[in-house]
């Protein structure tokens, strides 16, 4: 047995080798800047705060190798790559009870583990710190030692409960499949399941302990430091409305349609197929508990995002949600080779059906495995390729900023990337960076309005009037802006302060001057230039919505020539979209759509 152990520890190695190469000392878009700047302040994420990624990322942020952020995104390559070995002991449990040669399950599994870690949904999750490794390591250690009885039902409610500190959604979904591998009628009778559910809490309250002890650190959301704040922060609820968000069926079917091209698309079009074979099987060999936790585990991850308010094959975190179902398909897919395997060596049949059984097999873990390892190593040459994507346009965005400007950024991925690059690489401390909306979301936006009022005393007229009216006052700004620049990234919602163009930001100022054209002719320019050898989908998102966001400004103040050339170099990028073609039909024709007036504020007629 412990010969067979050796298998998902060499795909294990395998997979932790291909993410360092690929590695890099750069912070990807989306969440990943904020989880490196909140472990690195040992301070808070977005909600539910994530302690004990930031434990740990703060504990690979010490060691002697590397920059920061190539120790950061070392997090997620490590759980990553613990997950395949983890994968591997539950696949070589679950065909153990097939009677299937040492040798041939061995060699089928290290393919198949192979396959799973360097998958393109492997490689997203490994090459940028992110939770969703972590989770999935955690989910499968649950898992695991479900399946090695009631002498390890306490260690799956430890892991479990450290899964609901980090992603307590996920995590939720993946309780039903380990509660049905360990229900007994011991734990029925209530002693246990008592015990389980203490253990299980008990792990939870004390990964959160963090936040309250770090309650003053920043970033930060809300104040963990006191009860109300820490339990906001804890639940998440500032991402419940995301839950149910389809209206009708028909948007439910289509979610689920992209869910399975996204599954397919990862992990090959026949893994469907051979999963529902090994289901087939376990249930044929009795094995009723396993295959029903399988599942629920392929179920719950599924439903994680099908039930959100849209799935996106090319947003990385669904490849992250939808992890726990890609493992529980990998397993039912193995199971049915293996059966195949077990058919071949069976003496009744003729020599001729045994060697295309054997065809079959090495053909269909054949395609699978190029499947998986070609579009995972593609993609993971084009992270590499663009690694230096989004420094280059965070150049634009702060470091060209005035000297002792405040810089207002309401587009998340550029703010996260902004609180990294001045919290740890140390760029432009001259320059007070805030999001936009203060973080009105949580709760109002106190904490962190009071927070900046501390960092910079100058803010002080303007929070104390967002406070009062949850908005952006105009004449506290435009008294802030008469002693230092005051700059915006485009954003419809600034349509009533005057504004002027100044490239990547919007300059307060109370000429309502026209752009003047040499500044926009060099902007264009510039975004053109960039668009060429941007490969990276994220970074296309962020100028496409940096152009639009412009254009609509643009459009308020009724400079249309404007409008439609920055609105004709997105649709390079996006040519279909329909908020791009509504917003040129604006400046081209001055006729103002719905889906117009819904994304700029327009009051054209």
């Amino acid at each position: 047995m412990m010969a067979r152990l050796r298998f998902p520890l060499w795909a294990s190695v395998l997979a932790m080798l291909a993410y360092l190469i690929f590695l890099q000392d750069e912070p990807y878009w989306l969440d990943a800047p904020e989880f490196m700047v909140a472990s690195y302040n040992l301070a808070q994420a977005h909600p539910p705060g994530h302690p004990i990624v930031c434990l740990l990322a703060k504990g690979l942020m010490l060691l002697p190798i590397g920059d920061i952020a190539f120790r950061a995104n070392l997090f997620s390559a490590i759980f990553m790559a613990v997950s395949v070995y983890l994968l591997g002991l539950i696949l070589l449990h679950a065909i153990s009870a097939l009677k299937v040669a040492e040798p041939i399950t061995n060699t089928l599994s290290l393919a198949l583990l192979v396959s799973f870690g360097l998958c393109s949904s492997a490689f997203i999750q490994a090459l940028s710190i992110e939770v969703y490794s972590f989770n999935l390591a955690l989910t499968l250690l649950a898992l695991f030692f479900a399946t090695q009885g009631q002498r390890a039902i306490g260690l799956s409610a430890v892991f479990l409960g450290l899964g609901i500190s980090n992603h307590h959604y996920l995590t939720m979904l993946s309780v039903p499949a380990v509660l049905v591998l360990l229900w007994t009628k011991g734990i029925a009778r209530g002693k246990k399941l008592f015990a389980l559910l203490l253990a299980f809490l008990f792990v939870s309250c004390c990964a959160y302990l963090y936040l309250w002890a770090r309650g003053k650190a920043f970033p930060a959301w809300d104040d963990t430091a006191t009860l109300d704040g820490l339990l906001w922060v804890a639940s998440a609820r500032v991402f419940a409305s995301s839950l149910g968000g389809f209206m009708d069926v028909g948007a439910f079917v289509t979610n689920l349609e992209k869910a399975m091209g996204l599954v397919m698309g990862s992990l090959s079009p026949i893994l469907p197929v051979m999963a529902i074979g090994g289901l087939y099987v376990l249930v044929r060999n009795r094995s009723f508990r396993f295959a029903l936790a399988l599942v629920l585990l392929a179920s719950g991850g599924i439903a994680s995002k099908v039930l959100m308010t849209i799935v996106d094959p090319q947003n990385p975190d669904d490849h992250g949600y939808f992890m726990p179902a890609l493992c529980a398909l990998l397993i039912l897919a193995g199971v049915f080779l293996a059966k195949i395997l077990f058919l071949t060596r069976l003496l009744a049949l003729k020599r001729v059906v045994r060697a295309l059984l054997l065809c079959f097999v090495v053909i269909a873990t054949s395609f699978f495995s190029l499947w998986a390892i070609s579009n995972g190593v593609v993609l993971a040459l084009g992270r590499a390729k663009s690694a230096g994507e989004p420094i280059e346009i965070m150049e634009q965005v702060i470091a060209k900023q005035p000297l002792h400007s405040v810089l207002l950024i309401s587009h998340y991925p550029l703010f996260f990337q902004g609180l990294y690059l001045q919290g740890v690489e140390g760029w432009r401390p001259d320059v007070t960076l805030v999001q936009t909306s203060f973080f009105s979301k949580a709760r109002g936006g106190r904490f962190y309005a009071m927070r900046m009022k501390g960092l910079d005393p100058d803010l002080g007229e303007v929070v104390s009037r967002f406070l009062a009216t949850q908005s952006l006052d105009k004449n506290a700004l435009l008294d802030l802006s008469a002693r230092r620049k005051v700059r915006f990234d485009p954003d419809p919602a600034l349509f009533g302060l005057p504004l002027v163009f100044s490239g990547w930001t919007w300059e307060l100022s109370t000429k309502d001057d026209i752009a003047p054209a040499d500044q926009i002719k060099f902007y264009t320019e510039n975004i053109e230039r960039m668009l060429l050898v941007t490969t990276q989908l994220e970074t296309k998102r962020v100028i496409v919505r940096n152009l639009s966001a412009s254009a609509c400004l643009f459009l308020q103040k009724k400079e249309f020539g404007n409008a439609h050339n920055l609105i004709k170099i997105a649709r390079k990028v996006a040519p279909m979209d329909r908020t791009l073609l509504a917003l040129d039909e604006v400046a081209e024709k001055g006729r103002v759509s719905e889906v117009a007036k819904e994304f700029c504020n327009l009051g054209l007629q």
